[in-house]
């Protein structure tokens, strides 16, 4: 019989646990411990009509970050869905590379909109993901909740949006194992 470190132990321990924990969040169709999506209250505020501006304020935004994509969800069915962003688009940064970052966008309807962001690192302006769906790159969400194995549900990621502006502040998240390996091996 061989013997493992301690800390071989300890990881084989975590990456077991996750992959348990992973597999019966997605067989239990669970969106945080205990609580089904469906069985969640949706935040409801019913805007005035007027147009808001929304200032976006990031922070620990990676020096190897190349573009931030944005995308704004109005409500829990199109939450997390391609076509059911209200707002979607990308920001190349250029120049010095700074710790912070601001994206503001004109014209949102007032609203509760849940919001994510994602540093694209290799600027293939996807989320590259590992085993079982983990990032691989680095992002936040509003009110910088962070979702128990998955993204968190749409209710605790809900920013409420009024006119004439709104200001949020997300701080990124790196990659819940570390940063990746470069594939370039620089």
């Amino acid at each position: 019989m061989v013997k493992f470190p301690y800390q071989a132990m300890q990881f084989q321990y975590m990456v077991r646990t996750l992959a348990l924990g992973v597999f019966l969040s997605f067989l239990c169709g669970c969106n945080g411990i205990g609580k089904r999506a469906s069985d969640m209250e949706e935040p409801v505020f019913k805007g005035s009509g007027e147009k808001a501006r929304l200032v976006i304020r990031l922070s620990s935004v990676p020096p190897e970050a190349i573009i931030v994509a944005t995308a704004i969800f109005p409500n829990r069915e199109s939450y997390l869905t391609e076509e059911g962003a209200k707002y979607s688009g990308k920001t190349h940064l250029e120049g010095p590379k700074s710790d912070t970052a601001e994206i503001v966008l004109e014209g949102l309807d007032e609203g509760n909109y849940a919001i994510i962001v994602l540093a694209d690192t290799d600027g293939d302006e996807r989320l590259k993901q590992g085993l079982f769906g983990i990032p691989q790159e680095w992002f936040g969400f509003g009110n910088n909740v962070m979702g128990n194995f998955g993204p968190p549900p749409f209710e605790e990621a809900v920013v409420e949006i009024r006119a004439p502006e709104t200001v949020v502040e997300i701080e990124f998240l790196p990659p819940p194992f570390g940063r990746p390996l470069r594939e370039d091996n620089e």
